[in-house]
This record gives structure tokens, sequence and C-alpha cells, in this order.
């Protein structure tokens, strides 16, 4: 039982309000579907079951969500977005900046410009269209080291190789066309 004035507002009482319910073990327990109309402020850990949304939604503190979630149209965060597991993306993705510890694209990449203080490339490579080096020549420049293993075409379609010092051939060296040298020692 609780108790009402004359010009009371809402309801005053010690009991637990059920709606929809005839035993609530809450101080306020709706069974069924609820519409609100207007806002609804919550202050401190609030549960909910099932939740649908309609319209604008501001949460100013934390939002916690267990158990899968699917969030359809554009989702857009203020600030970063922390994923702690895996996350799978179905669609493309763009970037503006990456900065990663391990990158692993399966598949084919494309890079517009690629800088690395370590690459290692396996499996089959192709540096096609204008590759830019030292004084704007076309050129793939390695600073200190270039260790190829397997089968290596250079210049494949008629082009030039050269080099800029000594070339040193751990094996037989095979050559098809003429060679012109000015000293042999």
């Amino acid at each position: 039982g609780g108790s009402f004035g004359r010009n009371a507002t809402g309801i005053h009482t010690s009991d637990n309000v059920g709606v929809g319910t005839t035993t609530s073990s809450h101080n306020f327990n709706v069974t069924g579907e609820t519409n609100l109309i207007g806002g609804l402020n919550v202050s401190g850990v609030g549960s909910v079951g099932h939740l649908n949304v309609s319209g604008e939604t501001s949460v100013g503190g934390g939002l916690n969500v267990t158990g899968v979630s699917t969030l359809t149209g554009i989702t857009t965060t203020g600030g970063d977005l922390y994923v702690g597991g895996d996350l799978y993306v179905k669609d493309d993705i763009t970037y503006d900046q990456v900065a990663g510890r391990e990158i692993n694209i399966t598949g084919l990449g494309t890079i517009a410009y690629f800088h690395a203080t370590t690459a290692n490339v396996s499996g089959a490579s192709t540096f096609a269209g204008v590759v830019k080096g030292s004084g704007g020549l076309e050129a793939i420049v390695v600073g200190t080291g270039l260790s190829v293993t397997g089968i290596t075409t250079l210049a494949g379609a008629g082009g030039i190789t050269t080099t800029g010092g000594d070339l040193y051939i751990g094996g037989d060296l095979y050559v098809k066309d003429d060679i012109t040298y000015d000293q042999v020692s």
C-alpha cells in the first residue's frame, strides 16, 4: 500500500510496482512492449535485453555492449574506435593514414607509394609503371643490399641492366648475346 495526496504527482509507494505483471521483483517492472515518447534518463547501470531505437540517440557516458550487435547505415565515431578482437570488413576500406605493427595482405595489393626500412617480398612480385629513384630516374633503389633467391629476370623486355660497382656471380654465368668488356684479369 501507498499513500497519495490530493494533488500528488506520480506514484508514492514503498512496494515494488509492476505493469503487465502481478509479481514485480524490482522497484518498477514493465512486462511487454513499452513505448516512450520523450526522453529516457538512466543514472547508474542499465540492462536491456532488446532495444529498438529510431531517431537520434545520445549516450553521455560509456556504452558497453555484450554479444552480437548489428549497426545499419553509416556509423560515425567522434574519436578513436578501439576494437579488442578481430575486425572483419565485408566491403572496401579507405584509409587516410595507416600505422601497423603487422599488415598481411592476401590477394592483389595495389600501393601508390611504398617506403620501407625493411621489405621481405616472397612469391611473384611485379613492379610496374614509373618507379622513380634517385635524381628522378626510373629505378628501384636498394640501399645496402639485395638478396635474391630463385630465378630472376632483369630487363626481360630487352632493356639494359647496369650495376654501379662490382658484380659478383657465385655460380655459372650464361650469356645469350655479345659481351663487351674493358679489362679482364
